[in-house]
């Protein structure tokens, strides 16, 4: 005979499953969308944050009051970038990226001098990525750094596959994604998608392009 849980089980598992062991992916999809906002995380609407994380990864991989919990924990911004203090090269690459993250904020969203740096250091490594992709991708580079975190295998295997680039790029990094060699990046853009053309659209979106 079948032994059904109680109430108070069924809610104690409801509990884990919901939010008691968040994802280390799911968790930083939480943070980068906080970081985006306008304004930064002290302007961050977590009911907003919610609806947008659940919708990829399931309304059972987070709960609400825990995605309030982390955009609570976050630290400010930082100090905005100045062009004054960047050599030109590195400025260079800075602009679309600055012309990016006002455009898509419509001028409610500066980047911070910390995260101006490493997009430099991104964009030296790899060139052609899209301006508003390399700000989330130095956006997370630069975080994992403020908490001496410098193992970041799902950051550089997504520098190394560039699979923005063409269809073969494409087709290996999803087949790491798919057959879990490799770690999935907190990036809607970033996670296992169906083409490579889906993959260019989603950065787009999330760019504000589209």
């Amino acid at each position: 005979m079948a032994v059904r849980a109680t109430t108070k089980q069924q809610r104690a598992i409801h509990a884990f499953v919901a939010g008691a062991r968040v994802k280390k992916e799911v968790k930083e999809a939480v943070e980068m969308m906080a970081w985006e906002s306008d304004g930064g995380p002290r302007k961050a609407n977590g009911p907003q944050i919610y609806e947008a994380v659940t919708d990829v990864y399931g309304k059972l991989a987070i709960s609400l009051k825990t995605v309030q919990n982390i955009i609570r924990q976050l630290p400010d911004l930082g100090e905005p970038w100045r062009f004054a203090q960047f050599d030109a090269d590195d400025a260079a690459l800075l602009l679309p990226v600055v012309a990016a993250v006002d455009y898509k904020s419509r001028g409610a969203r500066q980047v911070s001098f910390g995260e101006a740096e490493w997009v430099c250091r991104v964009l030296k490594a790899v060139p052609d990525m899209p301006p508003y992709a390399a700000f989330q991708v130095a956006g997370f580079y630069f975080r994992r750094a403020e908490i001496g975190r410098y193992e970041n295998p799902d950051l550089d295997a997504l520098l190394a596959y560039a699979p923005w680039r063409n269809e073969a790029a494409w087709a290996q990094y999803n087949e790491g994604l798919e057959t879990l060699w490799l770690a999935a990046v907190g990036l809607r853009w970033a996670a296992a998608t169906r083409s490579h053309a889906e993959m260019v659209k989603t950065i787009r979106i999330e760019g504000g392009m589209e």
